[in-house]
């Protein structure tokens, strides 16, 4: 008999106990192995898909390398050809209408031919035919700049203790003297200005100057609004036009040192703007003449103007002035280590300055805007001088900071950024816009010319600076209103001005690689 046959006995108890045992390893067993393998195919399926999407990522960016290949390669073939020769038969009728040799900066002519006179400066023109086209220039203007250095300015009339309250004539009369008094035949060294026009900016700043002390002193309530004390309760404050001004001059020069290279992205800034600007024509400030702050006023009412009465409040000329001030430290500080943001920079300013709620009588208030450049960047203007000498320095714009005069590489770099800044001013195109063009491009051709014509001996770094940095990164757009008259003057700037150079200095050498970039970028050859 055996165990077996006795459930009751411990050794069936045991072996059943063994039988269970392995019944359940053999069954752990299989669990195990079918759960490894169904991890494995999971983990297979998982590396298929990586690998699948990485070969997609593989293919995709060898195709864009591919392209990118092909565009370098297209672009390089498109260096190298040659000027198309369409470009070559328009120099004929441009060289036709200059018979009577009128001075450079009249661009206006080809649109209003009578009003103009041989002898006037660079800053009529836009005043005598403000819609003038962007390539009307062109037919006016000698590569050779030899007509402008002729010019020399007699001194302007002194500006009214109180200009605020005077007629117009004082403000009307300064651009106009220099016309009917003799020139002398060549300007003489060390500063002395070619463009007869350029003091009545001289004068303009100092009206500015003069705004600026006159709103310091508008201390009469105009309103008054509630404010709230800490401990909750509501007192009136008196509002007064200085601390208007005070408000609204910290808000533009903040808006303005937000200005991007970035295209597109100042469109809130320039809102901004405007509406500072706007506010400031609704507030009950002192009236004041705009004749002092203008070039060439107007002499009557126009026809469709927004302003045409005889006076603007003063917060709105104020915040103008606030405005020009903005851009020039802002081109001094960042332009020149950012040669791109000078860009966006001209254009905000052109969009404020020519827009029609800013005009007075259809003319704009560009003047407020060069008077600041007359005196930071007077190169641009004719004026030379030695910086050896502190009048000459002065004379340049060198400026001084509370140890004195700043260091040369501080006025280079400033130099630079104002001078691609002034670039950007000229150089913009209003042929698909309905405005007029405030400083049209005949005054970037001017300030070339007066920097090119500058014999070798009054030459001075400030003004080799000031001209690479109105060429470099303007060479298409130069060429573009100008066509082969430019490739003209180009090449009487980078080629025959540095080689008649006797100091073959940094800054010159700096002006001579131009040549290479002009050819690389462009395709041409100087």
């Amino acid at each position: 008999m055996s165990f077996l046959d006795c459930p009751s006995t411990e050794e069936y108890h045991t072996a059943a106990l063994a039988y269970s045992k392995q019944l359940h390893d053999n069954v752990r067993e299989r669990a195990i192995l079918i759960l490894r393998t169904k991890e494995d195919e999971e983990e297979a399926k998982r590396l298929r898909r990586q690998a699948d999407t990485l070969e997609q990522q593989v293919e995709a960016e060898e195709r864009k390398a591919a392209e990118a290949i092909r565009i370098r390669e297209a672009e390089n073939r498109r260096k190298q050809i040659p000027l198309p020769p369409p470009r070559l038969p328009t120099p004929p009728p441009q060289v036709a209408p200059p018979a009577p040799t009128p001075p450079a900066p009249q661009q206006s002519s080809p649109v209003q031919p009578a009003p103009v006179k041989p002898v006037q400066s660079a800053f009529n023109p836009p005043a005598s035919a403000p819609a003038t086209q962007a390539q009307a220039p062109a037919p006016r203007l000698p590569p050779q700049f030899t007509s402008q250095p002729a010019a020399q300015p007699s001194p302007p009339i002194k500006p009214q203790p109180s200009p605020f309250q005077q007629t117009a004539a004082p403000a009307v009369q300064p651009p106009q003297e220099p016309h009917s008094q003799s020139q002398p035949s060549q300007p003489q060294s060390n500063g002395l200005q070619v463009i007869p026009d350029a003091d009545r900016l001289v004068e303009i700043h100092q009206n500015l100057k003069k705004l600026r002390s006159f709103i310091s002193t508008q201390n009469d309530p105009i309103s008054t609004e509630r404010v709230r004390q800490r401990d909750g309760s509501m007192k009136e404050k008196h509002v007064t036009v200085k601390t208007l001004a005070g408000e609204m001059r910290r808000a533009l020069t903040r808006t303005m040192g937000q200005l991007t290279d970035i295209a597109g992205s100042n469109s809130k800034q320039i809102v901004t703007i405007r509406e500072l600007l706007e506010k400031s024509l609704t507030i009950n400030s002192a009236p004041m003449q705009p004749q002092h702050f203008m070039c060439n006023p107007p002499q009557g009412p126009v026809d469709g103007a927004q302003h045409n009465g005889d006076v603007m409040p003063s917060l709105f000329l104020y915040l103008l002035n606030v405005f020009t001030k903005a851009i020039v430290n802002q081109l001094s500080s960042e332009a020149s280590t950012n040669p791109k943001i000078a860009e966006p920079i001209g254009i905000v300013a052109h969009t404020i300055i020519s827009h029609p709620k800013f005009l007075w009588r259809g003319h704009s208030f560009v003047g407020i805007i060069m008077a600041k450049f007359r005196t930071s960047l007077p190169v641009v203007f004719g004026v030379r001088g030695s910086e050896t000498t502190e009048q000459g320095r002065q004379r340049l714009g060198w400026r001084k900071g509370d140890d004195g005069w700043i260091s040369d590489q501080e006025h280079q770099d400033r130099m630079r950024g104002l001078g691609a800044g002034y670039a950007a001013l000229c150089l913009r195109n209003y042929s698909k816009s309905a405005r007029v063009n405030p400083w049209p491009p005949s005054h970037y051709w001017n300030a070339m010319g007066l920097l090119i014509c500058t014999p070798p001996a009054e030459r001075s770094t400030t003004q080799v600076i000031v001209l690479t940095a109105l060429i470099d990164g303007y060479e298409r757009k130069f060429l573009e209103f100008y066509g082969d008259m430019a490739r003209c003057a180009m090449r009487a700037a980078i080629i025959d001005f540095p080689r008649s150079s006797s100091d073959k200095t940094a800054a010159i050498q700096t002006l001579s690689i131009l040549g290479d970039k002009i050819k690389r970028d462009l395709g041409i050859t100087l």
